[in-house]
């Protein structure tokens, strides 16, 4: 069981990998709806601490990290979005947004908190947060999950 586990790490890493290569700095969609089937569903709650699509995710629960990220990268156009709207009467706002989302199983984000922001706008921070309510999951039959998020913003052109 801890082979398949392994094995099935290194495959999303190497998806990931290559989706980074070929995706821009603003992380584009190609408007394909995410839906992957995560053999690890059914079996026991499961913490993980990776990095990924430049997204630090703590994850407990049912649902895989592939399917956390496809969601975070869907979604992350809007959040840049509000960033550049907010840089335009701020121009030195930068930094990181660390956010925990409570997801149900139906797929909707129940709850989601603000951990940090070393962002210095906490009506941005407020922007990201109502945003990530809206967040869609695939459903599932039970389980709750929790993840945590860490959003870095940074001026265009800064990196």
């Amino acid at each position: 069981m801890h082979e398949i586990t392994y094995i099935s790490r290194v495959i999303s890493l190497l998806i990931l990998t290559s989706l980074l290569v070929i995706s821009s700095p603003i992380f584009a969609q190609d408007g394909a709806e995410a839906s992957v089937q995560d053999s690890m569903e059914t079996s026991a709650q499961e913490k993980t601490d990776a990095v990924k699509d430049g997204f630090a995710v703590l994850s407990e629960g049912p649902r895989s990290d592939l399917e956390i990220q496809q969601v975070v990268k869907r979604y992350h156009k809007t959040l840049i979005y509000y960033y550049e709207r907010e840089l335009k009467t701020n121009p030195k706002l930068e930094g990181t947004i660390k956010v925990r989302l409570q997801i149900k199983a139906d797929g909707s984000v129940s709850k989601v908190t603000v951990l940090e922001n070393s962002v210095g706008s906490s009506k941005f921070a407020r922007s990201v947060q109502k945003h990530c309510l809206k967040w869609q999951f695939k459903r599932l039959r039970s389980g709750s999950h929790t993840v945590e998020l860490e959003l870095p913003f940074e001026p265009p052109g800064s990196t």
